[in-house]
């Protein structure tokens, strides 16, 4: 089993008014917490920050943990290029069938 969570460096704020927006103009809500990670502590435990970077940086990554706290699935993209939804469930279809 896999549980999903939203990890950003913005503040409680800034995410409640983006699920608004995404809400707003999709009617879809989104059904994970994310987590205000405003030092960034996390991020860079888990690689996704350099620290010669600016903290506040978007960052883009992708990464499927399963239940026993196994990294299966890491992806890294830059910031022009838009998540592709269908692609990351496949990929979560088939971690979850190969396991």
């Amino acid at each position: 089993m896999f549980v999903c969570y939203g990890l950003s460096v913005d503040s409680k704020e800034s995410h409640l008014a983006w699920l608004h927006e995404i809400y707003n103009k999709t009617g879809i809500s989104i059904p994970f917490p994310i987590i205000a990670d405003r030092s960034g502590e996390i991020a860079r435990k888990y690689g996704m920050i350099s620290n010669n970077i600016n903290p506040t940086a978007t960052v883009r990554n992708v990464f499927i943990i399963d239940d026993f706290g196994i990294i299966r699935f890491i992806m890294v993209y830059p910031m022009n290029i838009i998540r592709n939804v269908p692609e990351l469930l496949r990929i979560l279809q088939e971690v979850q069938e190969t396991r």
